[in-house]
């Protein structure tokens, strides 16, 4: 018999691909889900940021004994490496971590001077957010870590995943380290984690860094 209190009785946990769960019995699951962090962003002479980190969600969520629930990892984002100061915040997006109705949001990717934030472009490196509906209970529901949105050598890093932003728990590490002008953004590690972004490659080096790719755990 499991019983919905006793977190230790199973888990199923996963950090790539898509698919789908039976559940073995009627009866309420803990899920913990991390959306995927963005790709950082390059800056053809200018300065460029990182990308968001990925939202946090641990829910309860009640199943019924051999229904399928769909999930899917978030993906990592993918850093901006032509050097064109295109926007950068949709195509780096990280992804969504899902289950069933439950999402944590993927970081979106960086932006550089004149495609991203100071150009006024919606979701330049911001964290990702939740989508809690069908929950039985929301235990945490945390917003990803937006990235620098301002030039200098400082301010080219990564986003946070929301549990670092929100509780400064490192279990899943936290956004890639700045990096100064001329270099190549940091890639992310961990998981849920922003790239850093890497200002004024025109000096020959690869771009941004790529983000981290999210997870789920399903704990019952």
């Amino acid at each position: 018999t499991r019983y919905w209190r006793d977190w230790s009785s199973d888990v199923c946990s996963s950090d790539l691909g898509s698919g789908n769960w039976i559940a073995p019995a009627t009866m309420v699951i803990r899920a913990e889900l991390l959306g995927g962090g963005g790709g950082g962003s390059a800056g053809n002479g200018e300065w460029a940021s990182g990308g968001g980190g990925g939202g946090y969600l641990i829910a309860t969520y009640s199943v019924t004994a051999n229904q399928s629930y769909s999930y899917s990892v978030g993906s990592n984002g993918a850093a901006q490496t032509a050097c064109n100061n295109a926007n950068w915040s949709i195509s780096g997006k990280g992804g969504n971590s899902t289950f069933g109705t439950l999402v944590a949001g993927g970081g979106y990717g960086g932006g550089s001077v004149s495609t991203g934030w100071n150009a006024g472009a919606p979701y330049s490196g911001q964290g990702g957010t939740n989508t809690t509906t069908g929950a039985s209970t929301v235990v945490k529901n945390y917003a990803g870590q937006n990235a620098s949105n301002a030039g200098g050598d400082a301010n080219a890093y990564g986003g946070s995943n929301g549990l670092k932003n929100i509780e400064n728990d490192s279990t899943y590490g936290s956004g890639a380290a700045t990096v100064g002008n001329f270099s190549p953004g940091n890639h992310a590690s961990g998981n849920g984690n922003g790239g850093g972004g890497g200002p004024s490659c025109q000096n020959g080096h690869r771009g941004g860094g790529n983000g981290s790719a999210g997870i789920i755990k399903l704990t019952y």
